[in-house]
């Protein structure tokens, strides 16, 4: 039985991504706030068939639609509830940096699946239950570390204004935590 980590996760991830609006010409989306972007927003939106969001609805939200954003709909996506104990909760946190997509691309090739197929499937379920859970985390972790890597916003000072100590303080950080939720050191 896969234990609900769902509490545990939305704190780890507004804890991460904070209240503060993130507005820029190299944020995604052009604006966020507690992890969420405009686009994410918007097509959330328009599932659930919600008026399409303004910068001023990012700039609004408060940490009770973000947890609504991410239990309800988000990380439905990356089949959280379904994802063996810690695994769970590594994954939501790098949906919330590369998408959904890009958090199950990332899975799909630590399960060395080509060509990648943007879901996870049953049998991918039953596959990483059978997985050793703290090398899978060790794998998200780095896999998520190595794309951040190429960004354009990677180099930390002294030699640019990027977020890389940032994203590998958050990358142990996050690895700590879903370790301890399986007892592993």
């Amino acid at each position: 039985m896969v234990a609900n980590n769902l509490n545990a996760a939305l704190i780890l991830i507004l804890s991460w991504e904070g209240p503060e609006i993130n507005q820029s010409n190299t944020e995604p989306g052009g604006i966020s706030k507690y992890g969420i972007s405009l686009v994410a927003y918007s097509d959330y939106c328009l599932k659930n068939k919600l008026p399409a969001p303004t910068a001023n609805t990012i700039a609004n939200l408060q940490s009770s639609d973000a947890q609504n954003f991410y239990g309800n709909w988000w990380l439905p996506q990356i089949r959280f509830n379904d994802l063996p104990n810690g695994i769970d909760v590594r994954l939501a946190d790098i949906a919330v940096n590369l998408g959904v997509r890009g958090a199950i691309n990332l899975m799909s090739m630590i399960l060395q699946q080509y060509p990648l197929h943007d879901v996870l499937t049953d049998d991918d379920i039953k596959t990483i239950a059978t997985l050793d859970i703290p090398s899978v985390i060790l794998a998200l972790s780095a896999g998520w570390l190595a794309i951040k890597h190429t960004s354009p916003n990677w180099a930390p000072p002294p030699h640019g204004a990027g977020f890389g100590h940032g994203w590998t303080n958050r990358s142990v950080s996050v690895t700590q935590q879903c370790n301890s939720l399986i007892g592993a050191k």
